[in-house]
């Protein structure tokens, strides 16, 4: 991923990437992370922060973007224990609403 968020950096000169990060609905299941005694939400909020340094080592001016769902208590969190990522995601991370048919029909 650091040589993709570079070769991006240094080819489309972006303000903003979108990472995704969405619909992670299976985590912490083998021995590379097993092993290592993290939480799920640990290992979630790792990887985000991961890609964040990766965007800002390429532009310190570059914001990351992502999908809420996963770290949304009232979407995916629950499901797979990642209530408090959402406390220690960068702060500077740009949250896209993951909300399809609002609003609401009645």
């Amino acid at each position: 991923m650091r040589n993709a968020i570079n070769r991006v950096v240094q080819t489309l000169h972006p303000r903003h990437i979108h990472i995704g990060h969405d619909e992670a609905m299976v985590m912490n299941r083998d021995k590379r992370c097993t092993s290592r005694g993290l939480t799920n939400a640990e290992l979630f909020v790792e990887d985000v922060t991961r890609m964040n340094d990766y965007a800002k080592a390429a532009d310190p001016n570059v914001r990351l973007m992502m999908w809420n769902d996963m770290i949304n208590p009232w979407q995916n969190a629950p499901s797979v224990h990642l209530e408090t990522a959402a406390q220690n995601i960068p702060r500077d991370i740009i949250m896209c609403g993951w909300y399809y048919g609002y609003p609401y029909n009645n």
